[in-house]
């Protein structure tokens, strides 16, 4: 079991391209419930497109 999630996990990093250090954010560590995940989600706007 633990081989095979190491495993997916290796597989899918070599099939997604890196994110940009530019395009990168500090993490921002919040409560699931948390009212400011809906304001961060407003400000991102969607996910760009591939």
């Amino acid at each position: 079991m633990h081989a095979s999630l190491v495993l997916a996990t290796l597989f899918r990093m070599t099939k997604r391209p890196r994110v940009a250090n530019e395009a990168r954010e500090r993490f921002a560590m919040l409560l699931r419930t948390s009212p400011m995940i809906a304001k961060m989600a407003i400000r991102k706007g969607p996910p760009p497109k591939k």
